[in-house]
């Protein structure tokens, strides 16, 4: 289970927090928000479910149940450069800028990860796998099973 303590703002809205992430055995199993909207949200990140509610068949199905897989995992606090620089303040934990923020806190991806040599593949038949980076800043409660 994963807790995320800071909202994340996606394109069908913002994900309120705290928020939670429940995996077994490397895929989301379920997920708990405040709100109903931030759970649809999170289901559909996470391939629980669609946002939009729509049955999906054949290659779409698969793809979209990828996306239950953890395809990557890094807990803040290891990087002896980035470290200091957050604690002294000069570095905040989430800038909004993905790509820097998952170098500096907890950051977890779930889906495609054959890019960096993986095995979940990016494409299933015709279907794009999506990838999805959650970005938590450096507060966490974290208990992996």
């Amino acid at each position: 289970m994963i807790v995320y303590p800071i909202p994340e703002r996606t394109v069908h809205g913002v994900i309120r927090a705290p928020y939670r992430i429940e995996t077994r055995d490397g895929r989301v199993t379920g997920v708990e928000a405040p709100d109903e909207e931030s759970r649809r949200i999170l289901r559909h990140y996470t391939g629980l479910a669609p946002y939009d509610g729509r049955p999906l068949s054949g290659d779409a199905a698969e793809a979209f149940e990828l996306r239950r897989v953890i395809a990557e995992m890094a807990i803040a606090g290891f990087n002896p450069v980035m470290r200091p620089e957050i604690e002294n303040g000069r570095l905040r934990p989430v800038t909004g800028l993905v790509l820097l923020d998952e170098k500096v806190g907890d950051h977890q991806a779930f889906g495609s990860n054959d890019q960096f040599m993986g095995r979940v593949p990016s494409a299933f038949g015709s279907e794009h796998v999506e990838h999805t980076d959650i970005v938590g800043g450096i507060a966490r409660v974290m208990r992996l099973s």
